[in-house]
């Protein structure tokens, strides 16, 4: 299991941040979620989340939202 910090711009639709932590950092990925969140507390376009899987491909499928442009998003609706 892997863990991805994902710090998203909703507005534009970009990912402004991904981080990549092993199954072992779990905690540490949780730590960088509430650093980020506090960043961006004034910020309600940011969004700040931790994503578990199997893989990068798993979390790509399962949340792919995050990893498409604003453009790809208005297409697939």
């Amino acid at each position: 299991m892997v863990h991805f910090l994902l710090v998203y711009e909703r507005s534009r639709g970009v990912l402004r941040r991904m981080e990549r932590f092993e199954e072992a950092d779990n905690l540490a990925a949780l730590d960088a979620r509430f650093a980020e969140e506090a960043l961006h507390a004034a910020d309600d376009d940011v969004e700040v989340v931790v994503i578990s899987g199997e893989s990068f491909e798993a979390i790509r499928q399962s949340h792919s939202r995050y990893f498409m442009t604003a453009r790809e998003i208005l297409a697939s609706h």
